[in-house]
């Protein structure tokens, strides 16, 4: 969070942080996310509450998603796996 934050210098950072986890055998990547405000005004506690939110918020989605995913495949195995002992 610093005033003039841009895309490109929080891509950097993400660059950078993938091959550190590379560099120590992490199979993930280095994503990063930032802020383009003055943390000295006044309003800047809440712009960072609504960034917080929102990635919070994004989180559990994809975590909702995944898990819904994974559910299915089970399932479907489990079907494909009786059909196979029935035949």
């Amino acid at each position: 969070m610093r005033p003039g934050l841009g895309a490109g210098e929080v891509e950097n950072l993400a660059r950078v942080m993938t091959a550190k986890f590379m560099a120590m055998g992490i199979p993930c990547g280095g994503a990063k996310g930032g802020i383009d405000c003055d943390p000295a005004k006044a309003d800047s506690r809440d712009v960072l509450k609504r960034y917080l939110i929102c990635d919070i918020s994004e989180q559990a989605k994809i975590s909702l998603r995944e898990a819904a995913h994974q559910l299915v495949e089970e399932r479907r195995e489990k079907m494909l796996g009786a059909s196979q002992i029935r035949h």
